[in-house]
């Protein structure tokens, strides 16, 4: 964690507000974190409590929402990943071609052991972030995640409506879904440590992809997108016309027969971003697994 703080206080942007929710840690963390704000130097900095629910996407959402005004960007740090130097320079110059419409960045990033040292990528997704993609797929990991003034108010918005099962894959849907835009940078921005308890950990090895399959068919997969396809129906109205249409055959493709489900997966035009995790959706699809 300390080590995480550093590579955010050495960023090249000049202006860094810090904003840290202690989610009931017991190891000393609140000590370090107090030492922390007390010599922050970059902007203000402040350590609030977190709802102790044991979710991240909890956690997430009492900060965004304990906000006292919203800035002009926001990052998301995670537990004790590492920035590289020009991580929020180059979000912001990325962003900086949006305007006033609803914008991401985020990325891939680049897989460390504990003791620091690289292991590899994160999968590299090639084909156009989309709604029709984020009711299937999560993009990104939040950790990489840099949400300019229009995304930050609209996902504090739904956040007022409803709470989420995964803020990152979150995100996505609602931005994507409101016709903003997700800036994917094939260069990684994050050191992201893979250790015993990570909340989610990367997917770029065949373990980990076996260790989803099965949480596919044991009901997990279903199970979130219960979750997600309940939140979203809080938030129609933040939702354009074409994404509301999408979201209604994403419904279709959950219920009935197998040729029923597998039509409405081809009409809505639902994608994940590899050919094995097309394979995968379809599969799922036809079992009645989604």
């Amino acid at each position: 964690m300390e080590r995480q703080l550093e590579t955010i206080a050495a960023q090249g942007w000049p202006d860094v507000d810090l904003w840290i929710s202690d989610d009931g840690s017991t190891d000393g963390t609140v000590a370090v974190l107090d030492a922390v704000v007390a010599r922050w130097s970059k902007g203000r900095a402040r350590l609030t409590q977190g709802p102790r629910t044991g979710n991240p996407a909890d956690n997430f959402r009492a900060l965004l929402l304990g906000l006292d005004s919203v800035p002009a960007a926001v990052a998301l740090a995670d537990q004790d990943d590492l920035w590289v130097p020009d991580k929020l320079e180059r979000a912001m110059a990325a962003l900086s071609s949006y305007a006033d419409r609803p914008a991401v960045y985020c990325g891939r990033t680049q897989l460390i052991d504990a003791a620091g040292r690289d292991i590899g990528l994160s999968p590299a997704f090639i084909r156009p972030p989309s709604f029709r993609n984020a009711l299937v797929q999560s993009l990104a990991g939040g950790n990489t995640m840099v949400l300019n003034r229009a995304a930050t108010e609209l996902v504090r918005e739904s956040l007022r409506r409803t709470s989420v099962l995964a803020h990152d894959w979150w995100i996505y849907m609602i931005v994507s879904g409101a016709g903003g835009a997700m800036h994917y940078d094939l260069s990684p921005t994050v050191k992201y440590r893979q250790h015993g308890s990570n909340a989610v950990g990367s997917n770029n090895d065949w373990p980990a992809r076996l260790q989803r399959l099965r949480k596919v068919f044991a009901g997990r997969f279903r199970e979130w997108n219960d979750g997600n396809q309940t939140a979203l129906e809080h938030c129609r109205d933040l939702l354009t016309p074409e994404a509301n249409r999408t979201l209604d055959l994403f419904a279709q493709m959950r219920r009935g027969g197998p040729i029923h489900r597998l039509a409405a997966l081809r009409e809505g035009h639902f994608f994940r971003q590899t050919a094995g995790g097309q394979a995968m959706l379809m599969l799922a699809c036809a079992l009645g697994l989604t």
